[in-house]
């Protein structure tokens, strides 16, 4: 666990040494945002799903912020040597993902409140399905992001490539903010699933492609 903190300290460190393009991307994401609502005044009726897809290209966006300086410092070849396990340094970099997308989407929420007065159930299952769909989507943007490592010329590519793992998170967290959904949980714990299931398999696939990338250069 103490390995894990330290690990984790970096990333916030490395976040903030890269401040500036986390607020180029969240400037991106407020005026993309505020150019649906222009083009189409009924943005209250499908907000929830616009407010999703731009999460999920912002993931994908944010994914070089996760791995370059790391890659670039040698990092990555100083654990491999020293045999810290490359989970705890994974898991810090999915924590780091998925607590900045959730700042992402707390701002585009309060901005999508503003301007619909939408009503307190919207908001609220809006907040839990970001609670619970952002670390599924920050797992696979992780993946890709080691993925990546493997074809550094054509990361990007390999990111949107991801993008169709992240539909099923996408189906369930909209299906959680329609209002037949009040009724019942079925797609809380679907979206909960999603997460449960994404967090460990993508850890672990991330695992063997960095040590087979690191083995390989």
């Amino acid at each position: 666990m103490r390995t894990f903190l330290i690990l984790f300290s970096k990333e916030w460190h490395h976040l903030w040494c890269q401040k500036s393009t986390f607020f180029s991307l969240l400037s991106f994401s407020m005026l993309t945002l505020l150019l649906f609502v222009i083009a189409n005044g009924q943005g209250a009726t499908f907000g929830p799903a616009m407010l999703w897809v731009i999460l999920l290209f912002a993931a994908t966006m944010m994914v070089p912020l996760l791995f370059d300086d790391d890659f670039k410092d040698g990092t990555l070849e100083q654990l491999y040597t020293a045999n810290i396990p490359f989970e705890w340094m994974l898991l810090a970099k999915i924590c780091r993902h998925s607590l900045s997308m959730l700042v992402l989407a707390m701002v585009l929420l309060v901005m999508y409140m503003v301007m619909f007065h939408v009503k307190q159930w919207v908001a609220l299952r809006l907040l839990a399905s970001f609670l619970l769909g952002i670390p599924s989507i920050s797992a696979l943007s992780t993946f890709s992001g080691v993925f990546g490592l493997a074809a550094a010329s054509n990361r990007f590519v390999l990111s949107i490539l991801v993008l169709p793992l992240m539909i099923p998170t996408l189906i369930f967290a909209c299906a959680v903010i329609t209002p037949v959904s009040l009724n019942t949980a079925t797609p809380i714990w679907l979206l909960m699933a999603c997460s449960l299931f994404s967090v460990p398999v993508s850890l672990l696939a991330s695992v063997f492609v960095v040590k087979a990338a690191l083995r390989d250069s």
